[in-house]
């Protein structure tokens, strides 16, 4: 897993197994869409845009009473690789050991007020790439998440973790 970071724990663009190399261009297209801002703006998010990712993403907004993401799009890749359908589910909410908790440790990891970025996760074969999008305050409002297996499988028993070795795993220089 290491080998996709560099020695300061940034996403080596091109370093991603064929399988999973489409996170590089939603890496790209982030990063378009941010145009130098801390946060692209949730309305400059266009689908249509990266249709060959959609089957891959999950689309989340900012749930107004329980200030917690709720899952509103999922693709069909996307929904078989959770092996449920989590449109509709607030995976913040989720107990240990439900299929969306993971989910839900990088919903509240990217939406850090302090200076939100993409994060990367991982729980057994399932890799996540979160994307925050947001107001001009920095409030994130909405996530994209790119769901992908991880070639190399999971040995951790299941336990989520960051792809860089004791915290914080902010890809790029998000």
């Amino acid at each position: 897993m290491e080998a996709v970071l560099d020695d300061d724990g940034r996403v080596m663009l091109g370093a991603f197994p064929d399988p999973v190399r489409w996170l590089e261009r939603l890496v790209a297209v982030w990063h378009d869409q941010r145009a130098g801002a801390v946060l692209p703006d949730a309305d400059e998010l266009f689908l249509a845009d990266m249709a060959e990712l959609v089957p891959h993403l999950l689309l989340a907004y900012r749930d107004e009473e329980t200030d917690d993401f709720r899952i509103e799009f999922a693709g069909g890749a996307a929904r078989r690789l959770l092996s449920l359908e989590p449109v509709g589910e607030l995976p913040e909410r989720c107990p240990s050991g439900h299929p969306l908790a993971w989910l839900g440790a990088g919903f509240v990891r990217v939406r850090r007020p302090a200076v939100p970025g993409m994060i990367w996760m991982r729980e057994e074969e399932r890799l996540g790439l979160f994307l925050p999008y947001g107001a001009a305050d920095g409030r994130v409002t909405m996530i994209l998440a790119g769901i992908a297996r991880w070639p190399a499988g999971g040995s951790d028993g299941g336990k989520v973790v960051p792809l860089r070795p004791g915290g914080g795993s902010r890809g790029g220089d998000g």
